[in-house]
């Protein structure tokens, strides 16, 4: 909201500009000005409008281990935020970047994290034969948040799979990350945060991480860095330029979100394979 102020101000300034002698700015000079800041402002409206999360038109993927140093490195200056919401494909690693984190902070051993081992961190995933995470689920997790912790330990929840909290559930979460309970960190999992409701993003520090742990260069990122060199390179911005750039990002950001569908789809077919089984 406030880039969207500065920038209307930004427009009125610009229509309002004068020379030192009182006289209305060079013409040509003043209608650039206002037509790049309308293209911006009108290219701002749109993806207000789309509701397009930051994570999604900026891809700055981490690797396990990078995430875990700057994690690590917070919590060594006692920064750590109370809700982070780990992002990747499958397979990039979210569950051991969670175990590490709460590992970190609960001390309990990484490998006993989703374990019945483990002491004040609790953990909600699928469960029922819809493969949601009910509200029951939510509420349970609740409850065991305000409880003491033991030793001085710091109470972690883990929503694995957050994409497929229902409804109810994530409306009840989020009274949660509005009003964590102290000493607690939470910690949601997903590959298709696209799903999850925009309250929700809003209140978690995201971490997206990198299939595989390794760095791939994607067909989608190197158009991104196409439709960006090209947008640099106008001279002479217009309403119609930022209408195209915004065409252009909404066809890459379906292509992504197929593509990470696709790839979540499957997944799920796996699992509910093996829980039929």
């Amino acid at each position: 909201m406030r880039c969207g102020r500065f920038l209307r101000l930004a427009f009125r300034i610009s229509s309002l500009t004068k020379d030192s002698d009182g006289r209305n700015g060079d013409t040509a000079k003043r209608r650039e000005n206002r037509s790049r800041i309308s293209a911006i402002w009108t290219f701002t409206k749109m993806r207000w409008r789309l509701r397009i999360p930051r994570f999604v038109l900026v891809n700055m993927a981490f690797s396990r281990t990078t995430a875990f140093e700057h994690l690590r490195r917070a919590h060594k200056q006692n920064r750590l935020a109370h809700a982070y919401l780990i992002t990747g494909p499958p397979g990039s690693g979210k569950q051991l970047l969670a175990a590490d984190l709460a590992s970190l902070v609960n001390g309990t051993p990484a490998k006993d994290v989703f374990s019945a081992r483990a002491r004040d961190i609790f953990v909600a995933r699928p469960e029922s034969k819809s493969r949601r995470i009910v509200i029951a689920q939510i509420r349970d997790l609740e409850h065991t948040l305000q409880m003491r912790a033991s030793n001085g330990r710091r109470k972690v929840a883990i929503i694995s799979d957050a994409d497929r909290l229902q409804t109810e559930a994530a409306n009840a979460f989020l009274k949660t990350l509005e009003e964590p309970p102290r000493d607690s960190l939470l910690l949601l999992l997903s590959a298709l945060p696209e799903s999850l409701p925009e309250t929700i993003l809003s209140r978690c520090i995201g971490i997206p991480l990198e299939p595989d742990g390794q760095r791939q260069t994607r067909d989608e990122e190197e158009k991104l860095v196409k439709i960006l060199q090209q947008a640099s390179r106008e001279k002479n911005w217009t309403i119609q330029c930022a209408y195209r750039l915004a065409q252009e990002f909404q066809r890459l950001l379906r292509t992504i979100r197929e593509e990470v569908k696709g790839e979540t789809d499957e997944a799920l077919n796996k699992e509910v394979t093996q829980y039929k089984d």
